[in-house]
């Protein structure tokens, strides 16, 4: 079953639909058990409290002597993403999992104990069971916290954040990082069942800068939290530049990802049959073809599958020629070319001899082509530059992040796959920091296109991108004076 909350949302876009044990109202008992359990009155304390708060949890009105199970509300996350990469919001799936069990007393009574399991924040549900049927009932909320780490250090420094306690429910999932009170991007723990881990650069001249998480279900966070009748916390949080040496990026080689070879066949087949020695890279990976069952000494084609336009107006599926190679008399082939400069992710690659062809696939991975020039005064003309941009609506945006601060987005499919971002260099002489973070494009429900959280960098891509491994860049240029 899929847990829906609330009136659905950007990332959130999901509605509860659950029957009364779910603990939206009076507790509903059926079937033959309804006449031989009572309906008993269960109370947790304490209510509130962080995973592994020791909660005791007492109980009356029960039949003497029923054998009582609790069970806590688990639920895990998903993202809801269709094959060809459309992007559909996010799932939420309920369950119970016992934490505790107890006998009621000859009075009706009964006391036990557990402890908050990990997993997401906010409000989850506590049953009293007997033989599958609900037989009490009650609330405890999952407080969250928040820390980061180191506390200082020189410029470039990466801070790691760790946000934990985020929720499953409309309001209580998105949250928002501020650097200096700019927005740097947004924070989300949908498959990592509530706990987030952010990394950021240290930015800004020597001294104290400050770090705020806020909540928001827009692209705006949400400030004057404690007028909000869904109670979210605040964190907030200071680091000290302090001077030394700059703690640079990775090389644009070590950034870009490495080429992912292929496990070997599992044996022949019949009929044409076709292998590659790489499952994924960027672009210009060195592809080796190794084919067989095709006729003999015959022109083959090697055929490329693309898209060619833009999710704006219309994409066209399109096969390319890369090479003609000759078969052997054997009816086998060699073939070895580069992957070509074209969109991210997989590629259908056919191999035609006449009337027989075998396919094959590669995915394109982006890579880094690093930035030019690296240092300047203030205004100079920087160029960043990525190859491989994805094709799909959760691999084709990267938000472009400037000292943690939001500047805006960019977009690989009309170009394919080919970004070149255009920045002018600005701030105090000294290091700066661009980073490159994974976003989402839109979103496939209508009812959502003008939501704006789309395009936001998401700085919790690491564990929790619906794009799966769809890397992060980073760069940095030194302002002379």
């Amino acid at each position: 079953m899929r847990l829906r909350i609330g009136k659905p949302r950007m990332l959130g876009v999901v509605v509860l639909a659950c029957t009364a044990t779910l603990g939206l109202g009076a507790t509903a008992i059926t079937g033959a058990s309804a006449a031989t359990s009572a309906v008993g009155t269960l109370s947790l304390y304490p209510t509130s409290g962080r995973p592994g708060t020791l909660v005791h949890a007492v109980g009356s009105g029960f039949s003497p002597g029923e054998a009582v199970e609790l069970t806590w509300q688990k639920v895990t996350g998903s993202w809801d993403v269709t094959t060809s990469g459309e992007f559909l919001g996010a799932n939420y799936t309920p369950s119970f999992a016992p934490v505790a069990s107890a006998v009621a007393s000859p009075t009706g009574s009964l006391a036990t104990s557990f402890r908050v399991p990990a997993g997401f924040g906010f409000t989850h549900d506590v049953l009293a069971t007997n033989a599958g049927q609900t037989v009490g009932q009650a609330e405890f909320k999952v407080s969250m916290s928040a820390s980061i780490s180191p506390l200082s250090g020189p410029v470039g420094t990466p801070i790691h954040i760790r946000l934990s306690g985020i929720g499953f429910a409309e309001y209580h999932q998105d949250w928002n990082l501020l650097y200096d009170e700019r927005l740097t991007g947004w924070i989300s723990a949908v498959t990592t069942q509530g706990t987030a881990n952010v990394t950021i650069p240290a930015t800004g001249t020597p001294g104290v800068h400050e770090l705020g998480i806020y909540p928001g279900s827009d692209r705006e966070p949400y400030l004057n939290t404690q007028q909000a009748p869904t109670g979210n916390p605040t964190f907030h949080f200071s680091f000290t530049v302090t001077p030394g040496a700059p703690v640079l990026p990775r090389s644009a080689a070590a950034q870009t990802p490495a080429a992912v070879s292929v496990r070997a066949s599992a044996g022949p087949q019949s009929g044409p049959a076709v292998s590659l020695n790489r499952a994924a890279g960027p672009p210009g990976t060195p592809l080796t073809f190794q084919g067989s069952g095709f006729p003999a000494d015959q022109a083959a084609q090697v055929l490329w599958s693309t898209q060619k336009g833009s999710h704006l107006t219309t994409l066209t599926s399109v096969e390319e020629r890369l090479a003609t190679v000759e078969t052997s008399p054997s009816g086998t082939l060699t073939a070895t070319l580069r992957a070509p400069s074209d969109l991210g992710g997989e590629h259908q690659i056919t191999v035609q001899a006449g009337s027989a062809s075998a396919s094959t696939s590669f995915t394109i991975t982006p890579e880094d082509l690093g930035i030019k020039p690296s240092s300047g005064p203030v205004g100079t003309e920087m160029t960043i530059h990525l190859h491989g941009v994805g094709i799909s609506w959760i691999s084709n945006t990267y938000g472009v992040v400037y000292d943690n601060g939001d500047v805006g987005y960019v977009c690989g499919v009309n170009s394919a796959g080919n970004v070149v971002l255009h920045l002018r260099a600005t701030g105090a002489p000294g290091w700066h920091f661009i980073e490159l973070y994974p976003a989402i494009w839109k979103i496939a429900d209508v009812e959502f296109a003008t939501a704006d959280y789309f395009q936001v960098p998401q700085l919790s891509y690491a564990a929790d991108n619906p794009g799966g491994r769809v890397p992060e860049f980073g760069f940095a240029f030194d302002i002379t004076s």
